[in-house]
């Protein structure tokens, strides 16, 4: 199995900063059973009612510590993660959700979840271990939620509870361990967690198993469900990570070089200045990938010309200057260079 990092919020990639509205409903409604209004906790997270309205739009991931801060301001001393999680169904984490619902085994839910996660919580690392017929599944999240340690233990006693839902029984925890202090009743505790031992001030966050729980199967799951819903989830993760990935520089100055060409500043100059670059800094950072600032902007020329020359609208002359070149035998010897033929043949050609 797939071991997540479960370690250092640290060591975290920055992700892009939203979760699903059903989330901070959820926390909403937490505020609401003890005694604050739907206002109030609004007002603190920055956001519309409607932008509460669809439970599957996006809305900032800052919302939910915000929130979370504003009830604990009034009820610093109650168990709220312990009750939170009473509150939760599967409808909480939208299409994630809803795919780990209709996961075959408890073992292929924690896989989804691991695999998903980020869609759910981008600030969340989740992490599954298996180690000497045990199975450990840990949370961590950033500095200021693990010092809240209420959303902590809202994640774990969810956690164990949504699967217990799933399979129809309750799990033999093994251990539980969060890094901070003990803030309630052990009693409290117990009841959650039927009874295993629980530490405080450990080294992690995570609920202790033995490896079979990872075969029990979910009651009620559907294949096809599961498959049309895993690839929705899929699509939104390619996109969330095609955004993080940052382009390479010389892929960056091209893009630029197009958007400029037409406009006659396909120079050094503005497009380091785009990039908040120095124009030096600029031609170090493409000599590192093995190129040039004139390489690229040979290359953007080339792919232009080879569009505009399909508009016979255009004559060749048109062209070159519209691809910055003063001379427009420059851009006769350029495209021969390129292509092995002619400007006017090509055009014949095409």
């Amino acid at each position: 199995m797939r071991v997540g990092s479960g370690e250092a919020f640290a060591k975290l990639q920055p992700m892009a900063d939203e979760v699903f509205a059903s989330l901070p409903q959820a926390v909403l409604a937490l505020g609401m059973r003890y005694g604050l209004t739907p206002g109030e906790l609004l007002e603190a997270a920055g956001l519309e009612p409607e932008q509460m309205a669809d439970r599957d739009a996006m809305v900032p991931y800052e919302t939910l510590p915000l929130m979370w801060e504003r009830i604990l301001e009034r009820h610093p001393q109650e168990p709220l993660g312990l009750r939170y999680a009473e509150m939760l169904d599967f409808e909480v984490g939208g299409v994630v959700g809803y795919v780990c619902r209709h996961a075959r085994t408890i073992g292929d839910s924690f896989e989804v979840y691991l695999r998903f996660s980020k869609l759910l919580d981008p600030r969340m690392v989740v992490g599954v271990e298996r180690v000497d017929g045990l199975v450990r599944a840990t949370v961590d999240h950033e500095p200021r939620v693990v010092d809240m340690a209420e959303p902590m233990e809202m994640m774990l006693v969810s956690f164990v509870k949504l699967t217990e839902k799933s399979v129809g029984r309750a799990l033999p925890v093994l251990e539980v361990c969060f890094r901070h202090p003990q803030k309630h009743d052990e009693s409290l505790y117990a009841e959650v967690f039927h009874d295993a031992p629980v530490r405080f001030d450990a080294p992690y966050c995570g609920v202790t198993f033995p490896s079979e729980v990872l075969d029990i199967p979910f009651r009620d799951s559907d294949p096809s469900i599961r498959r049309y819903l895993e690839a929705h989830c899929e699509h939104l993760l390619s996109e969330i990570e095609a955004a993080e990935t940052p382009q390479p520089i010389d892929a960056q100055v091209r893009e630029h070089l197009d958007e400029l060409l037409m406009r006659g500043e396909a120079d050094i100059e503005h497009v380091a200045k785009r990039l908040a670059m120095s124009t030096r800094s600029l031609q170090r950072a493409l000599k590192s990938v093995g190129t040039s600032f004139r390489e690229q902007l040979d290359e953007v020329r080339r792919g232009r010309s080879l569009l505009l020359l399909k508009q016979p609208s255009l004559s060749v002359q048109e062209i070159a200057f519209m691809l910055g070149y003063a001379d427009p035998r420059n851009f006769y010897r350029s495209f021969k260079r390129w292509t092995d033929t002619t400007p006017t043949a090509f055009r014949r050609e095409h």
